[in-house]
């Protein structure tokens, strides 16, 4: 049976290790990363129906950088889902900073589309977003949400 003392080195020789080797662990959790709708504006091909462009704003506000490999969005105006943005290039955030990228906005809805545009120029919407990571080999998706009212200028072409 080993005595307490070699024992006590054995724990003190494991801990010395994990101090010295921190890559070794794995990765900070992400948090503190939203996107945001920022708005919209007409494809430059103006005869692909129920399309158009959206942009979004991701931030991070954790002081470690983000990477993901992509992300989706769903997209509700006046608490009906109307349609959706998948994004497949990847997105990288520094630190306590953000970024703004353009992805094509299906239209699924165009229906409740021009009904708001015909209400108001302005619609409440809500924005389901999905970031997509991967961790030591395992896809991790993180969930967040926006909610707000946006201009529908640029939305006009794609339901016409």
């Amino acid at each position: 049976m080993p005595s307490l003392k070699s024992l006590s080195l054995v724990v003190v020789a494991l801990l010395g290790c994990c101090l010295l080797f921190p890559a070794c662990s794995t990765p900070p959790h992400v948090s503190g990363v939203s996107a945001k709708l920022v708005g919209f504006r007409p494809m430059d091909n103006p005869d692909v129906p129920n399309r158009a462009i959206m942009t979004v704003r991701f931030s991070c506000e954790d002081l470690n950088a983000a990477a993901f490999s992509g992300s989706t969005h769903k997209l509700y105006f006046n608490g009906v889902y109307v349609g959706n943005a998948e994004n497949t290039t990847p997105i990288g955030l520094p630190a306590q900073g953000s970024t703004t990228m353009d992805m094509t906005f299906v239209i699924e809805d165009p229906v409740m589309v021009r009904r708001s545009i015909g209400v108001s120029d302005q619609a409440l919407y809500r924005m389901e977003s999905e970031l997509r990571y991967s961790d030591n080999g395992d896809l991790i998706r993180l969930k967040t949400h926006d909610e707000g009212k946006i201009p529908l200028a640029g939305l006009e072409q794609a339901v016409r």
